[in-house]
């Protein structure tokens, strides 16, 4: 975080705990209360290790709550707000007072120290959503209008924090709570530094991937790589071009040309070990299918899955021009092959419905593995 002379904090909040939860700490050395919003049944802005109270009782009603709170160093001036009503303010408070940068800042737990030093009774239970940091003050007129909807419109986004930068620290058991087709993965260079990247997959015998995809670009674009020890093409969708689908370093073209026309497109695939049959879609048509490919094998666990590069090493070793250069969109992959018109009934939106989300991955699950210039779009421009 940068240094700040003044600021506004606005948040939704909603629980029903009892005890001194904190939604905010912000830690430097030597000052482990350099900015800390704790104790959700009577709300507490603490600065450089000095406290007001903004006048915000029983937020941990179990309902929704807006929350505002600004301060500026010139006179010390500070507010809070409740649903959009000002509930305290005064003057004087840390008057001079600039905010050190560089610190550690948790939502959900207070740090005695920099970055650590939890205490499970200060920890903050319940439900966190659109907490954004200002370097100004807002004024009263736009705290009313954010405290109206979680819909932000203009101004809704932090220009020191904004909401979705949150989403690159969450730790332990800390969940995600949205929509699955709600965000997309923005894909923006050509070069080997932009991926999501998660492990663990179980082993599988039969799968359905099905993903939305948008791209204008010409080179070999790779949507997917799943590589393993001794095979990095275990599972492979290459070249969007012309898609390919690799099993145990074997391939088969699915039918799928111009999938880079500038449009957004629904692709699927699915094979089973048994017969190695295989079928490709493309907008919820086949394009392409057949049998005996890879019969009888088995696609190995616990392997590195990547979208966007085509790993020629577990987890590295990538190629520039084999970059998905693009958006994506609801990938998700199924341990079992879903029916015809289930697939059809994916392509029509991204609003997916029952068994839209993939039961080996969901959409939401890549997440936690965003890599480099890799940026999320909110809400997901694909068709709803």
């Amino acid at each position: 975080m940068p240094s700040l002379k003044q600021f506004t904090l606005c948040f939704w909040m909603k629980s029903s705990a009892g005890n001194g939860g904190t939604v905010l700490s912000y830690a430097v050395p030597g000052q482990d209360n350099e900015l800390l919003f704790f104790d959700h049944t009577n709300i507490d802005m603490n600065l450089g290790g000095q406290s007001r109270l903004l006048g915000i009782s029983s937020a941990n009603d179990g309902k929704w709550h807006h929350i505002c709170a600004s301060w500026r160093s010139s006179d010390g001036a500070w507010q809070g707000y409740k649903d959009g009503t000002l509930t305290n303010s005064s003057t004087g408070f840390k008057k001079g007072y600039t905010i050190k940068g560089g610190g550690s800042l948790i939502l959900g737990q207070e740090q005695d120290a920099v970055g650590s030093r939890f205490d499970s009774n200060q920890a903050f239970i319940g439900t966190l959503s659109n907490l954004n940091l200002w370097s100004l003050i807002l004024p009263v007129e736009k705290i009313k209008d954010l405290s109206k909807s979680c819909k932000q419109d203009w101004g809704g986004d932090g220009d020191v924090y904004k909401w979705i930068d949150f989403l690159y620290g969450i730790r332990g058991g800390t969940r995600i709570v949205m929509p699955s087709p709600y965000f997309a993965f923005y894909f923006p260079t050509k070069g080997v530094n932009d991926y999501v990247n998660i492990w663990g997959m179980p082993s599988l015998k039969q799968f359905t991937l099905c993903f939305w995809m948008k791209s204008s670009a010409g080179n070999d674009g790779t949507v997917l790589s799943y590589a393993v020890p001794g095979q990095h093409n275990e599972l492979l969708f290459f070249d969007h071009t012309n898609i390919n689908m690799y099993i145990g370093g074997q391939g088969r073209p699915l039918g799928i040309s111009s999938a880079n026309d500038g449009k957004w497109h629904h692709i699927c695939a699915s094979w089973r070990s048994s017969d190695g049959a295989w079928q490709g879609y493309k907008d919820g048509t086949l394009t392409k299918s057949g049998t005996g490919f890879k019969k009888g094998y088995t696609i190995k666990g616990g392997g590195s899955l990547t979208l966007g590069q085509e790993q020629d090493a577990v987890g590295s070793r990538f190629d520039s021009n084999q970059a998905f250069i693009g958006t994506l969109s609801n990938l998700n992959l199924w341990s079992l092959i879903l029916p015809v018109e289930k697939i059809k009934d994916l392509s029509k939106s991204c609003k997916q419905d029952w068994g839209g989300d993939g039961d080996v991955y969901k959409w939401i699950d890549f997440l936690y593995g965003i890599r480099g210039g890799t940026r999320i779009v909110m809400p997901s421009p694909c068709p709803q």
